[in-house]
């Protein structure tokens, strides 16, 4: 996917194929949490303690995605 989106590595500060990195995270991020709503939901249908334990899966990773994410959105000016 890196190679369709021309996403290579450089060193400047303000390189034009690194600026557009904001509309992507935010396009990635709703997917992402979709998926993960749609997960604990199906972990409660299957049973309360599942749903539970997934829940608190999920926050457990979210959280430093999110920090991270909110980091880059800020940096790309949002």
């Amino acid at each position: 996917m890196e190679k369709f989106l021309l996403w290579h590595h450089c060193h400047d500060s303000h390189c034009e194929v690194h600026g557009n990195a904001g509309p992507l995270i935010l396009i990635g991020d709703a997917f992402h949490n979709f998926v993960d709503g749609v997960v604990i939901a199906a972990a409660f249908l299957t049973s309360i303690p599942l749903g539970v334990a997934t829940a608190f899966a999920v926050i457990a990773h979210e959280v430093p995605q999110e920090i991270g994410d909110f980091a880059i959105l800020l940096d790309n000016g949002y």
